[in-house]
C-alpha cells in the first residue's frame, strides 16, 4: 500500500510521502497525506481541517476488516497509520493463503462515533450533512423507529438532498401525454377523412411506424421515472418496508415518492439537512450506537443495547421502545466475560447489584466496551455535557477500580497469526464501586 501510494502520488498535490483516500458517508472521499510517523489522531485532525470539520467533534476513522465483509474496526488514535496498514495487509495475506493482493487495500471511513445533544449548535455544515447520511444508513437498515409515512417523507428529503430537484415532472403534465397528443394530431393531419371523393388514408405501415415511435418515447420516459424512483427507494427507504411489496405496491410507492420529491423542488441542500435533522433528532436515542444482543436467559428475545452520552438502555427489538435504562452512575462493571458481554448495575445503594450477561460477537464486545468507557471517561472528566475542545482519549479519566486493561489488549493483538484488526475482545471488565475512586487510563487506550 505504501509503495503504491508513493508511485501513484502527484507531488504537486501532497507534500508528505504518502496519501490515501478516506471515504465519507455521502459517497465521496477525500485524499489526505501522511508520513511514516503520522498517528491516527494526527491523520484524523488533518482530514477534519481539510473538509471543514472540527477536530474534536465526536467523529472517528474506522477501518474495514480484511476478511469479514461489513465489519468495521475502531482505530487506536495513538497508533501509527503505517503500522495499521501493515498489520491489515499481513492479516489479508495470512488469511488469503499467503497470496499478496495488490487489488485490495485498506478502506478508511470517517463517521460519527460520540454524540452529545447539547453540542449540536456547534456542528459545522459538513458535520450536519454527514450526520444526515449516517442517520439515513440507520433508517435503511432498520435501526431507527419510524412509520411508513415518515419513512417516505425522509426518503424524499434525502433524494432532494443527494440528487437535487426531480428531473421529471408529473406524468399528468409531462411529455408522456404531450407525446401521445402530438402523435394523435400528426395522424389526423396525415389521414384526412374524405367520404365524398374517396381519399385514401396513408399506408398502414406509416401509421404503425409513427405509433411505435410514440410508444417507444413513452416507454423511455416511464423507464426514466421508474429508474430514478427505484434508485431513491434503494438508497433511502427502509428495507423492511419494501421487502414484501408486490410489483403493484412497488409501483405505487415509486409514484408517491416522486410526488413528494417534486414537492421539494427548489429546496437547497442546507434546507434539507436542517429539516431532516430537526425531524430525526426528536427520537430520544438520536446519536446513540445500537448493538443487537440477546440476554443469557431462558427464552429471552433479541434486544437492542443503545449506548449514548449518559446511559445504556435496553430497547425492544421490534418497536425500539425503552425497556430499561441504566445511567452510567449506576454501572458498576462492564466488559468482556468469556464469550459474552457482562454488565453489572445497581439501582441504588440499598438494593443489591444485578449482573446482566449479553450474547454478542467478539468484535462487537470490544467495540461496545470501548464506547462505554469513552463516554464514561469524558463525562467524569467534564461533568455535564463534555466540552468538545477536551475530546481526547489521551487525557481520559476513569472511575473504575480496574480500567480497560491496555496490557491485556496489547497481549491479545501481539499474536501475528491474528493481527489486531481481526482480534476480538479479551476477557476484561471495567469496574467501579465508588465515583470518588478515579484512576488515569493509559493514554494508549483504543
Amino acid at each position: 500500500m505504501e509503495v503504491l501510494s508513493i508511485l501513484l502520488k502527484n507531488p504537486q498535490h501532497h507534500s508528505l510521502p504518502h496519501s490515501m483516500p478516506v471515504h465519507l458517508l455521502n459517497g465521496t472521499y477525500h485524499i489526505t497525506s501522511f508520513d511514516g510517523s503520522t498517528t491516527i489522531k494526527e491523520f484524523q485532525d488533518s482530514l477534519a481541517h481539510e473538509i471543514c470539520c472540527r477536530t474534536t467533534n465526536g467523529f472517528a476513522i474506522f477501518s474495514d476488516d480484511p476478511i469479514e465483509k461489513d465489519l468495521e474496526h475502531t482505530l487506536d488514535p495513538n497508533a501509527k497509520l503505517c503500522d495499521l496498514i501493515s498489520k491489515w495487509e499481513i492479516a489479508l495475506r495470512e488469511k488469503g493463503l499467503g497470496k499478496f493482493e495488490n487489488s485490495r487495500v485498506i478502506r478508511l471511513t470517517y463517521k460519527n462515533r460520540l454524540w452529545w445533544k447539547n453540542s449540536a449548535r456547534l456542528e459545522t455544515d459538513k458535520e450536519r450533512l454527514l450526520l444526515c447520511y449516517q442517520v439515513n444508513k440507520q433508517i435503511v437498515s432498520g435501526r431507527f423507529p419510524l412509520s411508513r409515512e415518515l419513512a417516505l417523507e425522509l426518503a424524499a428529503l434525502m433524494a432532494q438532498l443527494d440528487m437535487g430537484d426531480c428531473t421529471f415532472g408529473s406524468l399528468k403534465n409531462t411529455s408522456v401525454n404531450n407525446t401521445l397528443s402530438n402523435q394523435g394530431t400528426s395522424n389526423r393531419h396525415q389521414s384526412p377523412k374524405s367520404a365524398t371523393n374517396g381519399t385514401l388514408s396513408p399506408p398502414t405501415a406509416i401509421q404503425s411506424s409513427n405509433t411505435l415511435s410514440a410508444l417507444n418515447n413513452v416507454h423511455g420516459i416511464l423507464t426514466a421515472h421508474s429508474n430514478q424512483a427505484l434508485n431513491a427507494i434503494d438508497k433511502f427507504y427502509p428495507y423492511r418496508y419494501r421487502d414484501q411489496l408486490t410489483q403493484e405496491g412497488l409501483t405505487e410507492l415509486q409514484a408517491k415518492l416522486l410526488e413528494k420529491w417534486r414537492g421539494l423542488k427548489g429546496r437547497t441542500q442546507l434546507d434539507c439537512v436542517r429539516i431532516y435533522l430537526t425531524c430525526t433528532r426528536k427520537w430520544p436515542f438520536f446519536g446513540a450506537t445500537l448493538f443487537q444482543a440477546k440476554l443469557r436467559q431462558h427464552d429471552s428475545p433479541m434486544i437492542w443495547l443503545a449506548v449514548n452520552e449518559d446511559s445504556i438502555t435496553i430497547l425492544d427489538l421490534a418497536t425500539m421502545q425503552q425497556r430499561v435504562r441504566y445511567p452510567y452512575t449506576n454501572v458498576l462493571t462492564f466488559g468482556g466475560c468469556q464469550e459474552d458481554f457482562m454488565l453489572v448495575v445497581t439501582q441504588n445503594d440499598q438494593q443489591p447489584s444485578q449482573k446482566l450477561i449479553f450474547s454478542l460477537s467478539k468484535p462487537k464486545i470490544l467495540e461496545l466496551t470501548l464506547l462505554i468507557a469513552d463516554y464514561m471517561n469524558l463525562l467524569i472528566n467534564n461533568p455535564g455535557t463534555p466540552l468538545l475542545g477536551t475530546l481526547s482519549r489521551g487525557t481520559m479519566v476513569s472511575v473504575n477500580q480496574s480500567v480497560v486493561n491496555q496490557s491485556i489488549i496489547s497481549q491479545a493483538i501481539a499474536n501475528q497469526s491474528q493481527p489486531d484488526i481481526l482480534k476480538s475482545t479479551p476477557d476484561h471488565g471495567v469496574q467501579r464501586s465508588d465515583s470518588k475512586r478515579r484512576t488515569h487510563v493509559d493514554s494508549g487506550l483504543a
